[in-house]
């Protein structure tokens, strides 16, 4: 995998043939637009970068001195006392400042997911961090893009911990209410095998291989249709339609606010409740989630997933003391 130093190399290279925009540039160095502007941010304190418009490019040698001279003036002009003898000087400097500065760098935009104005709060569960993967994220971006398999040691979880070490074709990287996913098939012959998920903090080791793979489509939309959460049932079985009886003025605006795929159906009831149609597959973190909304939701059909909500109601009232 290439250093950081021969990244900023290839960046530089790439801004020194011609000028490219912030989406040209991403597509390019195959990363993100926060890494971009990370890179921007280092040809900028070197002294190195300009813009014209949406466009960036390295600044000329020639034009190294100019912007020195630009940033000594600035400092000289902020130095000044204020007072009728200095205020004419000032107004020679800020004149020059003003006729120099058509050729100077202008300010990068600020990438806003970086601003310390805005905060990500992941939560306490949250199983995703950028700052920790992202070194890890590329890699496996360039597997993906170049369509190389990868040799993986996995650790599953609730299996005891158990690593296996797999060859996978990875197809994408979903990061999915809090945790980051690799989309990927096992290798292998057949030309039906399926599409699976591993949670990417549980991988444990990598290595990209020489051996590559046939372009394979993966819609991330279709492949979580029916799904409620982060739960994907390996054998997709037949989605059931779920009405609810919503009485909470919050829970009937969250719902008609929501994303489900299919889209949630709504319709208020004479009594003032509302009446929500879901179609989605029964998984042990809807039933959890369905349970949660008690008594602010309750189930209407099936009959199957209200007995299912009963028992658990009463196994929790035994643990009430």
């Amino acid at each position: 995998m290439s250093s950081t130093y021969e990244k900023i190399s290839k960046f530089k290279k790439r801004l020194a043939k011609s000028p490219a925009t912030l989406e040209e540039l991403a597509v390019y160095m195959n990363c993100d637009k926060r890494t971009v502007y990370r890179y921007l941010r280092t040809l900028e304190s070197e002294g190195l970068l300009k813009k014209n418009e949406s466009r960036f490019y390295l600044e000329a040698e020639e034009n190294k001195t100019l912007n020195k001279l630009v940033r000594s003036l600035e400092k000289m002009n902020e130095e000044l006392a204020p007072s009728a003898e200095t205020a004419r000087y000032g107004k020679v400097i800020k004149s020059t400042i003003k006729f120099l500065k058509d050729d100077v760098v202008q300010e990068i935009p600020e990438d806003p997911l970086l601003n310390s104005h805005f905060v990500i709060d992941r939560g306490p569960f949250a199983e995703f961090d950028l700052n920790k993967m992202e070194t890890r994220i590329e890699k496996y971006q360039d597997a993906i893009k170049n369509r190389k398999c990868l040799k993986i040691r996995y650790e599953h979880r609730l299996e005891n911990s158990k690593i296996s070490e797999i060859v996978i074709k990875p197809l994408k990287l979903i990061l999915r209410i809090d945790t980051l996913y690799l989309v990927y098939q096992e290798r292998s012959p057949a030309s039906d095998t399926p599409v699976k998920l591993l949670v990417f903090k549980n991988i444990k080791q990598e290595i990209t291989l020489s051996e590559t793979f046939e372009e394979i489509v993966f819609d991330s939309e279709q492949f979580y249709k029916y799904c409620y959460g982060k739960w994907v049932p390996e054998n997709k079985p037949e989605p059931q339609k779920i009405i609810l009886n919503v009485a909470s003025p919050w829970l009937k605006s969250q719902f008609q606010k929501s994303n489900f795929n299919p889209k949630a159906k709504t319709k208020n009831l004479s009594n003032g409740d509302m009446q929500v149609e879901l179609n989605l597959y029964r998984t042990p973190d809807l039933e959890s989630w369905l349970f949660s909304l008690y008594p602010d939701a309750f189930v209407v059909e099936p009959a199957s997933l209200k007995k299912v909500i009963k028992d658990r109601l009463k196994k929790s009232m035994k643990l009430i003391k």
